[in-house]
C-alpha cells in the first residue's frame, strides 16, 4: 500500500508539471508583475481576467462594491466594442491608402506651381528676350538655344515649338478637381475621428488601470 500510495503521489506531480506551460518560478514572478509584488517591467499583456482583477484593486471600497469602472471595463472588453476597434483599424488603413492615392493622381496646386514651367509663345523671329503680343496681351519670353546640347538641350525640349520657356510663374487651377479636394477633406475628417475614438478608448483604459500600471506593462 505505501508503494502504490507513493507512485500515484509521484504521478499526480509529474502530470501537474506537465500541464502547467511555465515553471512555478515563472507563475510566481508572473503573478507578482500583475499584482504589483515586481518592480521589473513587463513586455506581457495582461489578460480581461488579469484587467479586471487591477481595476478591482484599485477602485472596489467598502462602501462600493460595484463601482462604474468594472461596468466601463466590461464595456470596453467586449466582444462587440473589439469587433468595432478592429474595423476602424483597417477602415483607417483604407482611408490612408486612398488618401495616398489622391495626392499622387491629383497632386496639390502648390507642388505644380513649384515645379511646372511657364511656356508662351516666341515673340517675332524667336529671338531670346523679346516681347511678343498672345491675344492681345504683351509677354516677355526667352529662348533657351540648344546649340550647345546637355542641360539647355534638355530644357528647350520642355516646351513643345512655337512655345518657348518663360521666366513668369505657372499657373494651378484650385477648382478644377473640386470631387478630389472635397473627398480629401472628408477622408481626412474621418482619420481625425477614428484616431479621436482610439484615443479616448487609451485613456480610459490608463484611468482605470492607472497610469503606473498600465504603462509598466
Amino acid at each position: 500500500k505505501h508503494c502504490n500510495h507513493s507512485f500515484s503521489r509521484a504521478l499526480f506531480i509529474m502530470t501537474s508539471e506537465e500541464e502547467s506551460p511555465l515553471p512555478a518560478s515563472a507563475t510566481i514572478d508572473r503573478r507578482n508583475e500583475y499584482s504589483g509584488g515586481g518592480k521589473r517591467f513587463s513586455f506581457a499583456v495582461p489578460t480581461t481576467k488579469e484587467e479586471n482583477s487591477m481595476v478591482k484593486k484599485r477602485h472596489v471600497t467598502d462602501d462600493n462594491k460595484h463601482p462604474w469602472q468594472c461596468r466601463l471595463l466590461e464595456i470596453l472588453n467586449s466582444q462587440t466594442v473589439q469587433y468595432i476597434l478592429i474595423v476602424l483599424l483597417l477602415l483607417d488603413v483604407c482611408i490612408i491608402f486612398s488618401e495616398l492615392a489622391l495626392d499622387a493622381f491629383y497632386p496639390n496646386c502648390n507642388l505644380i506651381e513649384r515645379d511646372a514651367i511657364s511656356c508662351c509663345a516666341a515673340g517675332e523671329g524667336g529671338d531670346p528676350h523679346v516681347v511678343g503680343a498672345v491675344d492681345g496681351f504683351v509677354v516677355e519670353t526667352m529662348r533657351l538655344l540648344g546649340a550647345g546640347g546637355g542641360k539647355d538641350e534638355h530644357h528647350s525640349e520642355l516646351c513643345a515649338a512655337p512655345l518657348v520657356e518663360t521666366s513668369h510663374p505657372a499657373g494651378c487651377d484650385d477648382y478644377k478637381y473640386e470631387g478630389a479636394h472635397v473627398a480629401h477633406a472628408v477622408l481626412f475628417a474621418f482619420t481625425l475621428i477614428i484616431l479621436g475614438l482610439f484615443e479616448i478608448e487609451l485613456l480610459l483604459m490608463v484611468y482605470l488601470l492607472g497610469p503606473k500600471k498600465y504603462f509598466s506593462q
